[in-house]
């Protein structure tokens, strides 16, 4: 082969999208980028899959940079250093690297659940990481769902002993309560199972301190600072519940857009696929 040749084909090799595992060194996740163009992070939820993004990388593959976070512990991807100590913040600092590292410039955002409070720490933390953020289903401070002054002080009692209520359970009795969970976050059997099955998989004592980790961690205070767009999906009610909360919850924001997806659960990308596409697609052009 001639070096014509070689260069011809290194071009049409750069050209066709991949699926490749993070160069940097990676512990507490792992990250599979698909795809060439602009850049998109995709973080997954509490106990999740990468896999509940696999309708938007299915979208996204032929026009986007995708990088795709599966969180060690979850849903099958062994735990690694997640097993002990904190969870959240070095998963934030060890994403921050891997940006750094693997993309160019400032990718957008888009975190479900946990994964739409640990895109919010990043924004935070890591201001020059995040062009843009949406957040699917995720507050700020999740005390806001016990009462609009609750407190991270007020609510660490709960929160203690929802994780290690969770890491004394028999595995028995925390199967049935995962797939319980699982059938109020989702509205088909299929999602259901899906959601179940994930739960299942997740190591108990990642998913129960990763809990803990979530009730305690409030960034309200640190809104003002982010100067970035902020995009809240979430689940739309028809007497408007939900549209309060997340207004007053994100208050602090300088840049907030709300969207409410009606017909669906915490899943809204299962629950309205076809809706949540269109909204992404909305919300890069914008």
């Amino acid at each position: 082969m001639n070096r014509r040749q070689l260069l011809a084909r290194c071009a049409l090799l750069c050209a066709v999208p991949t699926a490749l595992q993070a160069a940097v060194s990676l512990t507490r996740c792992k990250v599979t980028t698909v795809g060439a163009g602009p850049e998109l992070v995709l973080i997954p939820g509490l106990g999740s899959s990468a896999a509940v993004w696999d309708g938007t990388v299915a979208k996204l593959k032929t026009s986007h940079r995708l990088h795709v976070v599966q969180v060690a512990g979850f849903a099958g991807l062994p735990a690694g250093p997640n097993a002990t100590g904190e969870i959240l913040g070095p998963i934030v600092e060890e994403l921050a690297t891997y940006i750094a590292a693997e993309t160019r410039g400032a990718p957008a955002v888009v975190g479900h659940s946990l994964g739409g409070l640990i895109g919010l720490l990043l924004a935070t933390r890591h201001p020059k990481t995040v062009r843009k953020l949406m957040v699917v289903d995720a507050l700020p401070f999740i005390g806001l769902l016990y009462g609009p002054s609750m407190t991270v002080d007020a609510i660490r009692p709960q929160a203690v002993l929802l994780r290690d209520s969770q890491l004394a359970m028999p595995r028995e009795q925390l199967v049935v309560s995962l797939g319980q969970a699982a059938a109020r976050l989702t509205i088909s059997p299929e999602n259901v199972r899906k959601v179940e099955d994930w739960s299942r998989a997740s190591d108990p004592s990642v998913f129960a301190r990763a809990t803990y980790e979530t009730f305690i961690t409030d960034v309200r205070d640190a809104l003002p600072a982010v100067s970035i767009p902020i995009t809240v999906v979430y689940p739309g009610d028809p007497g408007g519940r939900a549209d309060a909360l997340y207004r007053n919850a994100y208050a602090g924001a300088v840049s907030t857009k709300f969207l409410a997806i009606n017909g669906s659960r915490h899943f809204v990308m299962l629950d309205q696929p076809e809706i949540f596409q269109s909204e992404v697609d909305r919300w890069w052009a914008g």
